[in-house]
């Protein structure tokens, strides 16, 4: 690895006969390459990781960022890529159209971090494997931000055609959506082999209301069409999980959701999600969900199977007889039982919530009890009591303390 621990930068001339054969080459701080050198074929291993950036450092232009694609063109037995904040010493924004595209063969894993306006000119720039380990942050300033949805600004760190540069967003099966909040002020949307992460700097500050909707919304569009079978929500959330119309679009968009898992920090029980698995498809469903008017439609994830919810929350009373009613309208289409609901790392207000959740399962339940809230009475001796009652009317029942 190649440091530079000046303040200002460095240049160092890349070529044949200034060094020898290599294979791995990390390069780090404010370090400006001479790209007229020779390509290196037998480069396998390339981190470019820039932190020290002045605006004095080099005349920028968009022939600098053709340099660097023939230089990358080049490595024709480059796997890994690594761009850190690199593409942003080359070019000025607003960028040009790229001059090109350029084909890596051999890559397998490309890592890209940069302003949203870089990362989508670079995507443009390269011809996107199906089978490449993609990894994309971009970072947008707060003042681009203001006023623009968050569907906007995760369109902004890709490439227009985003669905016909990266078919990973077509087939991906397992996803994931992780809204920003106070602790880590991100968005996370992550698929099969495909992690994207929108960054607002300075940090995000206070959240909007609509930060999860939004969020859920972006995830939509770009996973559109995939054949998602597991879906996975995170984060740290005080509103929005409450509203069932959001849920509900998402789950009309991917109807093949078999296993779903909520987990974070919330307040409350995620009622509006749990209460969406129970609705009919969105007025925007498919053909496949049309029904005759007046005739009641079936509610969606028809091959629903798991449902998990980790996460610091109260369970207050009530919210299984919510679930049971969810469940029961479920059944009343002939839609399979559940074979899991599991419920970890909760508090339980109130001992008949456990009672509760006996009476409308009859596959498995898992409850977790680490935390029991002070004065609900539910203690270790009071819990194998539930443990031993719960056993008489759960086919397969855990209780961990």
């Amino acid at each position: 690895m190649l440091t530079n621990g000046l303040d200002y930068p460095r240049v160092i001339e890349i070529s044949r006969p200034h060094l020898p054969p290599l294979r791995i080459l990390r390069l780090s701080k404010a370090i400006i390459l001479s790209l007229s050198a020779s390509p290196f074929c037998q480069l396998t291993v390339l981190h470019l990781q820039f932190y020290c950036v002045r605006t004095y450092l080099k005349p920028k232009s968009s022939s600098s960022l053709e340099q660097l694609l023939n230089a990358l063109e080049g490595c024709c037995n480059l796997t890994q890529l690594y761009l850190h904040k690199a593409l942003r010493l080359h070019a000025l924004v607003p960028l040009s159209n790229p001059p090109r595209v350029i084909r890596l063969e051999k890559l397998s894993t490309l890592v890209l971090l940069d302003w949203a306006a870089y990362t989508s000119w670079f995507l443009s720039s390269i011809v996107i494997a199906p089978d490449l380990d993609l990894e994309v942050v971009g970072e947008v300033h707060r003042a681009f931000a203001v006023g623009r949805d968050i569907p906007t600004l995760v369109a902004s760190l890709l490439p227009s055609d985003v669905h016909g540069k990266i078919s990973q967003l077509r087939t991906s099966t397992t996803a994931c959506v992780r809204a920003p909040d106070y602790v880590e002020p991100f968005l996370r949307i992550s698929g099969c082999m495909i992690n994207i992460q929108l960054d607002v700097l300075p940090s995000w500050g206070i959240l909007e209301h609509d930060a999860l909707d939004g969020s859920l919304t972006a995830f939509r569009a770009l996973f559109a069409g995939s054949p998602l079978t597991s879906f996975f929500v995170g984060g740290t959330f005080s509103f929005s999980l409450q509203g069932t119309k959001p849920w509900v679009e998402l789950f009309t968009e991917f109807p093949k959701i078999e296993y779903l898992e909520i987990n974070g920090v919330h307040p409350t029980p995620p009622l509006g999600l749990l209460c969406a698995l129970g609705r009919p498809p969105a007025a925007t469903q498919t053909a496949e969900h049309s029904t005759a008017k007046g005739r009641l439609m079936a509610p969606v994830c028809r091959n629903l199977k798991e449902v998990l919810v980790e996460a610091d929350m109260t369970w207050e009373a009530g919210v299984f007889e919510t679930i049971a009613a969810v469940l029961r309208r479920r059944a009343a289409f002939g839609l399979p039982r559940l074979d899991r609901f599991c419920v970890q790392n909760c508090l339980f207000s109130l001992q008949e919530e456990f009672r509760h959740a006996a009476g409308f399962y009859r596959g498995e339940i898992c409850v977790h009890a680490a935390h029991v809230e002070p004065g609900s009475k539910v203690d270790l001796d009071l819990a194998l009591a539930l443990h031993a009652h719960a056993r008489d009317l759960f086919e397969n029942f855990h209780f961990e303390q």
